[in-house]
């Protein structure tokens, strides 16, 4: 994995929201909606490609997320949680150092 900056473009610029399992359980008991977002560079042939393979990312980082607090079964995707390809690159924090991921490939955890 590397990361993307002015040196290294990004062509397709994915955003996932999720809820980590402590912001899960306080929305729940106290009926917050409190949540975290991760921006990664995804390398795909296409945009849709780029979607696709980011909810397997956003998938599989949440699912670990939570399987380390002892929840084993826990779905980001049963949990319909935004995330899209983000068009203006200018809306991405400058100066922030994306990872960059391929098709295939998965944030380290």
């Amino acid at each position: 994995m590397t990361s993307a900056d002015a040196s290294n473009p990004c062509r397709f610029i994915f955003i996932f929201g999720f809820e980590t399992p402590d912001q899960l359980g306080n929305n729940q008991r106290h009926g917050w909606d409190d949540e975290d977002s991760m921006t990664v560079c995804i390398l795909a042939e296409s945009e849709g490609q780029a979607l696709s393979w980011g909810r397997e990312v956003a998938e599989r980082h949440v699912n670990e997320l939570f399987r380390r607090s002892g929840i084993s079964d826990f779905s980001w995707k049963q949990h319909g949680y935004a995330h899209w390809i983000e068009h203006e690159a200018s809306r991405v924090v400058s100066g922030t150092r994306l990872p960059v991921l391929k098709v295939g490939e998965y944030l380290s955890t």
